[in-house]
Formats: C-alpha cells, sequence, structure tokens
C-alpha cells in the first residue's frame, strides 16, 4: 500500500505491470508497453512514461521499478521537489545505490563521474527500504536506512534504522530493531 497524505494528491504510478496497491482517488496508473508490442516504434518505455508523467505535475511520483535509462531523470525529478518512491533490484541497501549510479551511467545516454551520481543521489533520496526473503520463506523489510546527505570518503553515507531481528521473530511475528535514534 502506497500512503498518500492529502486526498486530492494526484499519484502517478509507472511500472510494467500494475502491481501496486493504491488506496488514492487520484491516482492514475501508467504502463510500459515494451513487450506487448511487436512494433519498436510503438513501444512505451519506462523513461517515456517517467518523462510524461512528470509534465502532469504528480504530488507523487511512482516507479515500479528502476532499471534503466529512467535512473537519471526520476534522480532529477526527486531533486526538484517530486515525492517518489521506486524499486530496484539489489542484494542490499549500499548495492542500490551502486546499481542505481551504475544504471544511470549504462542508459542515461551521457557519462557521469561515480562520485558525481553518488552525490545527486544523496539530494535525492532520503530513504532506503532493503526487502528480502526472511528464514520462513516470506517477503519482509530486512532494513531501514537514513541517506546522508554527504558522503563520505566518496561514497553514499547510509545510516541505519530499523533492522529485521531474525532471532527474535516467528513466521506469525516478525520483530524489527531501532538500530539507531531517528
Amino acid at each position: 500500500m502506497i500512503p498518500v497524505r492529502h486526498a486530492n494528491a494526484v499519484l502517478l504510478v509507472a511500472e510494467p505491470s500494475y502491481t501496486d496497491q493504491v488506496n488514492v482517488a487520484h491516482a492514475i496508473a501508467t504502463l510500459t508497453e515494451e513487450q506487448t508490442f511487436r512494433i519498436p516504434e510503438a513501444a512505451i518505455s519506462m523513461l517515456d512514461l517517467v518523462t510524461s508523467s512528470l509534465r502532469m505535475t504528480p504530488q507523487w511520483l511512482v516507479v515500479g521499478e528502476v532499471r534503466g535509462g529512467e535512473a537519471l531523470t526520476l534522480l532529477r525529478a526527486q531533486m526538484s521537489g517530486h515525492n517518489g518512491l521506486s524499486s530496484i533490484h539489489a542484494s542490499s541497501a549500499s548495492d542500490a545505490v551502486e546499481t542505481f549510479t551504475l544504471l544511470v551511467n549504462l542508459f542515461g545516454g551521457s557519462r557521469y563521474e561515480r562520485r558525481a551520481l553518488k552525490e545527486l543521489f544523496t539530494r535525492a533520496v532520503d530513504y532506503i527500504v532493503h526487502v528480502g526473503l526472511d528464514a520462513f520463506g516470506r517477503r519482509r523489510v530486512l532494513t531501514i536506512h537514513a541517506v546522508d546527505k554527504s558522503l563520505k570518503g566518496g561514497n553514499v553515507w547510509l545510516l541505519p534504522r530499523f533492522e529485521y531481528d531474525a532471532a527474535a521473530s516467528t513466521a506469525a511475528e516478525p520483530v524489527w530493531q531501532e538500530t539507531q535514534e531517528v
């Protein structure tokens, strides 16, 4: 479920297939058509959706999965005041940062210094929520990290806030520990 504070907020959801549950009256789902069309010129990429969605000036932009050129557009949008949520496949919170910056360079059309991309990332992203499977095979939030707004040694500094406690958890009752004052 995607939380939205204002009843009149416009929420745009851009993703390959509509899987996010949105409980907002003014939600607009936009889907890519990369695989359904056999004519390459008719394909609608995630980058196209994100770019077009920003022209609609939403209060929230949700990108179901970042995996290409939309990464840079999403960073720019979040730095310019657009609230946003997105997901990316990574094995940890720190891996998400590296994967995101790598995607910008691979598919963004330009080559940026990794340090510059990491600076952009710290300005655009506030939190990283790492989701994975617990010992019971259930998808859980494993960690929540705040993103420090300055680089440390050229890297994005992640501040752990909450961590899934596997030893104290049961299948029915997951337990999280606060790791640092919020």
